[in-house]
């Protein structure tokens, strides 16, 4: 059986399987280790023994762990392990050549990637449907269709993949990134391969090769002087003519025949009545030939064993001058350079060969002659190469393989080698140089990579996914010493040498030599990953409190809304309000997704939330702010100004398209998505490779190619508001007091910022190698958005509904007005007011806006200071009028007009003067400041007397008694008492002058609020 097994490796192109026969169940598997080793077991299927390297060469000699799987192993397949990086490392495809060095050194490459580096390979056989895979369950194995197929390096530089290409059927390519051995003839041919940028530079294998011409040892023995050229050449030796020497060696070296020639040509039957036997009666055909592969075969073990004979050629009395021996040489595309030898030399050999047109041989038909020579014991002379396990396989026998001793090698020499294409002519030995006709000399053997592969898997690639695929194989080293002790190995063991045998051999020499294995791996390898989880307590508190802020702005919308006719609210319009309580919602819900696992509908709702909320927090800020300073600047200016409402709403609902179609762009042309994001950090796992963190987040790469374009301008976008609101905020600082919230806005606006700046630091660390971790970054910018809504609604919310809670609501204050006026008729309360009634919009004089207690009246220096630029203000806008019957005419002009029709103007009446009165008007379409025009130029005392009046209030304010009288008086309080101006469901503005009294003073709250 044995030595049938070893014909087939002689058989190419040839495809085996395991052929030890096993019975499925207990007894067949103990049978199956027996066989070979433990891990096999018997296949219910096929009924042979399994390999039992399928799980992994080193793992079976607990030297590492199980392999990782590739492409030849199905999805469900238990005998090895999905690596963690198996989808991030492109798996490589290493080509099998047709010789065993080639073989021996891909079966290698795969070991070491699919077992210490955890990167899947499989191997390249360049023909479909075979396999030489190493783990293959089956034990197959197929020796390679050719020694260099370059055609499957052009492959995977097209793909780059070579799972993506078809391995079967019709639309089979051969496809390969690495070509394990390449000998000094191709030289050429890879210097044009690397000109083209098909393959990059080829490096050394570690191991050297040589060619020699050949004798086996029994016809050495006898024919000591045939050992050098001198021997063998015609134009050496001076006891033997030429032409006796080509005599002898026509006679002693006679020519081979395939099994169908045999039969057709040295039986009368044409082997139909076997078995047939040689004058030494050894057994040479026991049938005739059943197939294509046994009719052109030179040798099949048990089956035909070979036959030598001269033909015509060899026959030196019918051609004296012409006739030859036979040499048995490689395929003229391998570094031969025979011919031109023999040529030069004057050696009469030629070959027979069928593979090329100068007679050469194809590998398995050299392997075949050999075996037939050694079988039949025929004298044979023949050009092989080192190392090979064939020379191995005859050590020690009298088939012995010797060299020969050919004129030594020099570089005058190397310069003049034939090239293949002249090697493969049948005029190339007389066109060649005399002076390449020495011995062939020791060359170092080359690897080739494909010229994309180092681009493919490791320089376009992100650090933590960087495959070791090709710096492993680069630092690859097999000697051909180290051939030699596989070759050895294998044939020592003699057992199932081409299917189990050749693996144990490999599998053997890796365990004993690991430390040298180990040594090629590269620094950081073999990695280990950690994935992230969104299944974090961390997490779940984010999620918490983003709930609890929601919860807390219901209650905050609830309560505006039940307060919503109180001053406060009105005076901070409340439909103002109920967008921001809309923007910070959407914050939280932002911070809500933020603190889940990401998806694409999570990424493109975080987007959505924050910057809308965002927009509805800041935008209608900005633009309420930037309308009330405008109208107050131009109320300074003595100038009319009209504020449509609409057009402020207008404004927000531009903004608000703007945003939205931002969204939708980046939505629709670089949709977010959930991103794996890969750290190589410094932790060191159990195999001394390093740890590659496996975050998940939302990113985009299409459009902004990954680098986070979409949301440097969401950031510049919130930036740029906020530097509005701050503007604004401190523009307003002079405006009335009734509507002034700078304070209020500058702490929203400096919170706001805050935040955003604490988004923008998580934000780039989180762009920084292992500076933050996914989860922990999306923790923080949802505590961020929560704590940033949170902390709003305190400044600018809570304040407002507290001291809404103390005020009275607008029918309250109606109540108290009827008494107002009765008093203020009797004249115990003498107080200049506007007074204007249009349906819905009332404006009532009140004169106790706050419940002061005793806590504000420490503030009151401070108001004194205030007050005191309000009169500034009456003395810019004193206007005069005719003094004639101005008593007269303005009780009356008082009396007609205090429910007089909307957009008319009031003008107060004074006793020592006129003064023009600021009459605001608030309505649902617009608001307007209007200015009565002066009549004509008061008179000098007049205004004497105002100021006179003006030094009088200065004093009345230094009793802090009297100032808290002035604050909190009430419909009976003296002469003097300040009065506001207000309108229900509006904010409004009421500029009064009192009439009488020690002072003259415009009512200034202490409360910051409304607007």
């Amino acid at each position: 059986m044995i030595s049938f097994l070893v014909q087939l490796l002689f058989l190419l192109p040839s495809f085996t399987s395991g052929t030890v026969s096993c019975t499925p169940g207990k007894q067949g598997n103990a049978d199956c280790e027996k066989a070979y080793r433990k891990g096999s077991y018997c296949l219910e299927d096929e009924k042979i023994c399994s390999n039992p390297f399928a799980s992994g060469c080193l793992q079976s000699y607990g030297k590492a762990p199980r392999r990782v799987c590739n492409s030849d192993d199905s999805l469900n397949s238990d005998e090895c392990d999905r690596s963690e990086l198996e989808k991030y490392y492109q798996e490589i495809r290493i080509l099998s050549q047709d010789w065993e060095a080639g073989i021996f050194s891909a079966s290698l490459m795969q070991i070491v990637l699919s077992e210490l580096l955890g990167v899947p390979a499989t191997i390249e056989i360049s023909k479909p449907g075979g396999t030489t895979n190493f783990y293959d369950r089956s034990l197959r194995m197929s020796y390679g269709n050719g020694s260099y197929d370059y055609s499957a390096i052009e492959t995977a530089l097209k793909y780059g993949n070579c799972s993506d290409v078809p391995r079967n059927g019709k639309d089979y390519r051969s496809c390969a990134h690495v070509m394990p051995e390449v000998w000094k003839g191709q030289t050429s041919i890879l210097r044009k391969l690397e000109e083209q940028k098909v393959i990059a530079y080829s490096t050394e294998t570690g191991g050297k090769s040589k060619y020699w011409w050949y004798l086996p040892l029994f016809t050495a023995e006898e024919h000591p002087s045939l050992m050098s050229y001198l021997g063998l050449s015609t134009e050496y030796g001076k006891d033997t003519d030429p032409l006796t020497r080509r005599q002898q060696l026509a006679e002693l070296f006679e020519r081979p025949f395939t099994w169908t020639d045999f039969c057709a040509n040295f039986t009368a039957d044409n082997c139909q009545n076997p078995p047939y036997f040689d004058q030494e009666n050894r057994t040479i055909a026991t049938r005739a030939p059943n197939t294509s592969t046994e009719e052109t075969s030179y040798f099949s073990e048990g089956l035909f064993h070979g036959h030598f004979a001269p033909t015509d050629e060899n026959d030196c009395t019918a051609n004296p001058d012409t006739c030859t021996g036979h040499f048995a040489n490689v395929q003229c595309d391998w570094t031969t350079h025979a011919w031109q030898q023999a040529y030069h030399l004057k050696i009469p050999v030629k070959g027979n060969g069928q593979y090329d047109a100068v007679g050469g041989y194809g590998y398995g038909s050299m392997v075949e002659i050999l075996n037939a020579a050694n079988y039949t014991k025929s004298n044979i002379l023949f050009y092989w190469f080192t190392p090979d396990p064939t020379i191995q396989k005859f050590m020690g026998t009298d088939s012995e393989f010797l060299p020969l001793v050919l004129p030594p090698p020099d570089t005058v020499c190397l310069k003049s080698r034939t090239t293949i294409k002249e090697r493969c002519s049948t005029n190339g030995a007389e066109d060649s140089s005399p002076e390449g006709a020495c011995d062939a000399e020791m060359d170092s053997v080359q690897k080739v990579f494909v010229e994309n592969l180092y681009d493919n898997t490791y320089k376009n690639v992100n650090e933590a996914l960087q495959s070791p695929a090709y710096f492993a194989l680069q630092n690859i080293k097999i000697s051909e010493l180290d051939l030699e002790d596989m070759y050895r190995e294998w044939y020592r063991q003699n057992n199932d040498m081409f299917n189990y045998g050749y693996r144990e051999a490999i599998c053997k020499w890796a365990a004993d030599n690991i430390d040298r294995l180990n040594r090629v791996v590269p620094s950081s390898y073999p990695r280990s990953v950690v994935e992230e989880t969104y299944m974090k307590p961390y997490l779940f508190a984010a999620l918490g409190f983003a709930v609890f802020v929601m919860v807390l702005i219901a209650l905050t919308a609830a309560a505006t809304h039940h307060y919503r006719k109180t001053k406060v609210i009105r005076f901070a319009q409340p439909m103002f309000l109920y967008l921001l309580l809309v923007g910070l919602l959407f914050l939280v819900i932002g911070a809500l997704f933020f603190a889940v696992e990401p998806s694409t509908f999570v990424c493109n709702a975080q987007n959505w939330f924050v910057v809308l909320g965002y927009t509805l927090v800041l935008v209608p800020m900005i633009v309420k702010v930037g309308a009330l300073n405008r109208l107050f600047r131009n109320a300074k200016k003595m100038k009319r100004v009209q504020v449509e409402r609409s057009n402020l709403y207008k404004k927000i609902g531009i903004s608000l398209l703007l945003v939205i179609s931002f969204l939708i762009c980046w939505t629709v042309f670089d949709m977010p998505t959930a991103t794996e994001n890969f750290v190589l950090t410094d932790n060191v796992n159990d195999r001394g490779g390093n740890v590659v963190y496996i975050g998940l987040s939302c990113g985009t790469s299409d459009f902004s190619d990954g680098s986070g374009i979409w949301d440097m301008v969401r950031y510049i976008y919130q930036f740029f508001l906020l530097v509005a609101a701050a503007a604004l905020a401190f523009q307003s600082r002079d405006v009335h007091q009734e509507f002034n919230e700078s304070s209020r806005l500058a702490f929203v606006t400096y919170n706001h910022f805050f935040f955003f700046v604490l988004q923008l630091i998580v934000w780039g660390f989180q762009r920084v190698k292992g500076a933050l971790n996914d989860s922990l970054a999306a923790t923080l910018i949802s505590f961020i958005l929560s704590a940033d809504a949170f902390v709003a609604l305190f400044i600018y919310f809570i304040p407002k509904l507290v001291v809404a809670r103390r005020q009275p609501t607008t029918q309250q204050r109606r109540t108290s007005l009827s008494g107002s006026r009765e008093s203020a008729s009797t004249g115990q309360f003498h107080r200049d007011s506007i007074l204007r009634n249009n349906g819905r919009n009332s404006f009532i004089a009140r004169g106790n806006l706050f419940d002061v207690d005793s806590e504000e009246v420490c503030h009151l220096e401070q108001e004194n200071a205030r007050l005191r630029k309000r009169i500034e203000l009456l003395e810019n806008i004193i206007n005069c009028q005719n003094s004639d019957s101005e008593e007269e005419h303005n009780d009356k002009h008082y009396s007609d007009n205090r429910e007089g029709p909307r957009g008319q103007e009031v003008e107060v009446p004074v006793t020592d003067g006129t003064v023009p009165v600021i009459d605001y008007i608030l309505d649902d379409d617009k608001t307007s400041l209007e200015t009565s025009d002066a009549t004509q130029q008061c008179k000098t005392t007049m205004q004497n007397d105002f100021l006179h009046e003006k030094r009088k209030q200065d004093d009345a304010f230094t009793s802090k008694n009297e100032m808290k009288n002035v604050l909190v008086g009430n419909l009976n309080a003296p002469s003097g008492a300040s009065t506001s101006i207000e309108g229900e469901n509006s904010s409004h503005l009421g500029i009064v002058r009192f009439a009488e009294g020690d002072s003259d003073h415009l009512e200034t709250p202490r409360e910051n609020e409304g607007e």
